[in-house]
């Protein structure tokens, strides 16, 4: 591991640490008439990186935000309509009972969805994924949660998290096949609802705390879940699937939208709940810049338009970040539609 440092052209000479896994440096040397053997006293390498700066114009719309800090595998990228993920998201059911495609979401943004299709008369899987693991921290408490919308009464919906024996009941009981929300039906058809589940950490004791289950979206849990805790392990994964029909339709019986996985404390459960909701239903943009930054230091946001409003951004500050979120509120408090401009800096 090598430790490069960059210095920043502002007054105050500010200093970034970056930790690459390898660095290559060759050495050619020509041989002279003197002889063949050679002494390096010293080498030093030395790598500059200059100030990024990005900009445009991007405009709010429902739906239009991704939640910040989300330890579940990327489904921005990988959903692409008209295929299916090679890599993180492992289909439950046949490749067949399974499609993603661009249609309305919970706030009615045009987004990727992932479709549930019932193909076969036996009790089975009927799509749906298993994730692979993403690596987090046990010590602390993560939220689960998914969208899912049903159109049919036949099969079930499942929702749960790890199968590798570090999940525990409150009880302190081994779990290896852990649900937040076993064999359920949405409380309507047609209808979006988020399905949420909540693992406290290591050493949690026995309270449920009536954070997992079905939510409207307004917010409100209509149908109650379980709650975990762990027990060992780094990693946790995400899995939600559709089960147990005995029809052979053709049609689509489960809708699913915006797998996420986040970080946070039982007293901070309603606002993480509040803001994917936000997020899905809500008017804001998820931003990409055009440039590749290692770091953005520093994100301005600016409204465009005739009426006052005040934009906000939503930025998870990690290495090598992708993208970031603006919300626009208006002066009672609401967000808003409308344009607003950035600009982020960074390396």
């Amino acid at each position: 591991m090598v430790n490069f440092i960059y210095r920043s052209c502002k007054a105050n000479r500010k200093i970034i640490s970056y930790v690459f896994r390898y660095v290559k440096v060759r050495v050619t040397v020509t041989q002279s008439s003197l002889g063949n053997l050679y002494t390096m006293k010293s080498l030093v390498v030395r790598l500059d990186a200059k100030q990024k700066t990005d900009s445009e114009t991007t405009t709010m719309v429902l739906g239009g935000a991704q939640p910040q800090g989300n330890l579940s595998h990327d489904y921005i990228d990988l959903w692409v309509p008209g295929s299916l993920p090679t890599t993180q998201y492992v289909l439950t059911g046949l490749a067949g009972e399974n499609s993603i495609v661009t249609q309305a979401g919970p706030g009615g943004f045009a987004e990727p969805i992932w479709n549930c299709i019932d193909s076969d008369t036996s009790l089975t899987n009927e799509g749906g994924w298993v994730s692979t693991y993403s690596t987090i921290d046990t010590t602390k408490g993560h939220l689960v949660a998914v969208f899912a919308n049903r159109s049919s009464i036949d099969g079930a919906t499942y929702f749960g998290t790890n199968t590798n024996s570090t999940i525990s009941t409150l009880a302190g009981a081994v779990n290896a096949n852990p649900y937040f929300l076993s064999a359920v039906d949405l409380p309507t058809l047609n209808t979006w609802y988020l399905l949420v589940g909540y693992v406290h950490e290591i050493g949690y004791g026995t309270i449920d705390t009536a954070i997992s289950g079905i939510y409207n979206l307004s917010g409100t849990r209509v149908v109650a879940g379980v709650e975990y805790k762990f027990n060992s392990g780094t990693s946790m994964n995400h899995r939600v699937f559709h089960y147990d029909n005995p029809t052979n339709s053709g049609l689509v019986v489960q809708k699913l939208a915006r797998p996420v996985i986040l970080q946070c404390t039982t007293s901070n459960a309603a606002n993480t709940i509040a803001y994917i909701l936000q997020c899905a239903t809500g008017y804001g943009a998820s931003v990409t810049p055009n440039q590749s930054f290692i770091d953005i230091i520093s994100i301005t946001a600016t409204p465009r338009g005739s009426i006052p409003s005040t934009p906000l951004v939503d930025f998870n500050d990690i290495p090598n970040p992708k993208r970031f979120n603006i919300f626009n509120y208006n002066s009672s408090g609401t967000l808003i539609g409308g344009n607003v401009s950035w600009t982020a800096r960074g390396y």
